[in-house]
């Protein structure tokens, strides 16, 4: 299935494949997703699976709808080769980290010409036909990755109609257009007839209708475009596609408790002769540091991207005194971490319009060290 995916992702070489929404819909009066660590050294998974439930009680989250399948997703699994010099994917501890530079840098297209070099994007294989639904949790910028998804019209491989692109946004609602690139086929299938006009293209409908209109279609990747030539930044939590969830990593699989079946017992080897014994080597006493922390924070459209982080120390060094973080909104606590050495995680919170001012305390070991304002 990988194959299949780097096939269309070299179909796709030299076309643009611009899908990023412009305007998100009415949102609670606090969303906040949560914590996503970047850099895993000394914490541990359970950590932000706790700080997450408490979030959710906290300020009205609603639960993470259940599904009858999910998948964790590595970065092994996720094809990033559309991704242009200025756009970034990064995998997080719990989430996928994606960002643009700008939204008119400009570099050499590998063709002898040009072309906007402000995109992120990412895909992963699917299977099955075209699902009914999709959807992505994103926390970030207003601009935010249109949703995408690879499919084969007719499932047969090898007659032109391989690889079309349907496009999710959330301008769109649940109105999926398919791209100018996409074949003949799949333009003749739109469920949209007659009516050619403010929905991203020309053939556009629901995932539902486009199902039903290419019963025989067979799903190779969903993923998502931030850009080209638009400025985003924030983090994917997930991502949801017929009745699987796809979520992001980069723990190895033996940390997340998914460990592969054992190898069968290699044949013993012949023993050896008995070697001299060699004088016990003086052991160097481990230096023993306390973590330094740090706090920065970016404002997003009516919201606010704190991060906070620990000087990773040097080598040989060990973890004295941790540092411990606590961060309100409008009073109410909405995440509590300890931090090893080179330690760094995200808290990232969304507020309704108009729902006015707010306030984003951060304290380090007891002691409020930033204060941030945010006017939504």
């Amino acid at each position: 299935m990988r194959a299949v995916v780097a096939g269309f992702v070299g179909a796709l070489t030299g076309r643009e494949q611009s899908a990023s929404t412009h305007r998100v819909g009415t949102r609670p009066a606090l969303q906040l997703w949560g914590i996503l660590n970047m850099s895993v050294f000394h914490a541990s998974r359970s950590r932000s699976a706790v700080v997450l439930a408490a979030a959710a009680v906290a300020v009205g989250v609603a639960a993470v709808p259940a599904y009858a399948a999910s998948a964790t997703l590595r970065p092994a699994d996720l094809n990033t080769s559309e991704t242009r010099s200025t756009g970034h994917v990064e995998f997080l501890r719990n989430g996928l980290h994606v960002w643009t530079e700008g939204s008119s840098n400009t570099g050499p297209n590998g063709t002898g010409g040009t072309w906007n070099t402000d995109k992120a994007a990412g895909y992963f294989a699917l299977s099955g036909g075209i699902p009914t639904s999709a959807s992505m949790a994103w926390v970030g910028s207003e601009s935010e990755p249109g949703k995408q998804l690879v499919f084969d019209a007719d499932g047969i491989t090898g007659n032109g109609n391989d690889y079309n692109i349907l496009v999710g946004e959330s301008v769109y609602g649940s109105v999926w257009w398919l791209t100018n690139s996409s074949s003949a086929t799949a333009k003749t299938a739109d469920p949209s007839g007659a009516n050619n006009g403010g929905s991203g293209s020309e053939w556009f409908g629901t995932l539902a209708e486009w199902q039903a209109a290419l019963p025989q279609a067979r799903a190779l990747a969903g993923g998502f475009s931030l850009g080209s030539g638009v400025k985003g930044d924030g983090v994917i939590e997930r991502m949801q596609y017929g009745t699987t969830v796809y979520e992001f990593t980069n723990l190895p699989v033996t940390e997340d408790g998914q460990d592969g079946a054992t190898g069968a017992t290699g044949a013993t080897g012949a023993t050896g002769p008995v070697g001299p014994t060699g004088a016990a080597g003086a052991t160097a006493p481990a230096k023993v540091v306390d973590a330094e922390g740090f706090v920065s924070f970016v404002k997003v459209t009516r919201g606010v991207k704190v991060t906070v982080r620990t000087d990773p120390g040097a080598a040989g060094e060990v973890v004295g005194k941790k540092v411990r973080w606590i961060v309100k909104v409008d009073n109410k606590k909405t995440a509590d971490l300890t931090q090893g050495l080179g330690d760094k995680d995200v808290v990232a919170a969304r507020f309704a319009t108009g729902s006015g001012k707010h306030l984003v305390t951060i304290k380090k070991n007891g002691v409020v060290v930033r204060t941030i304002k945010v006017r939504a």
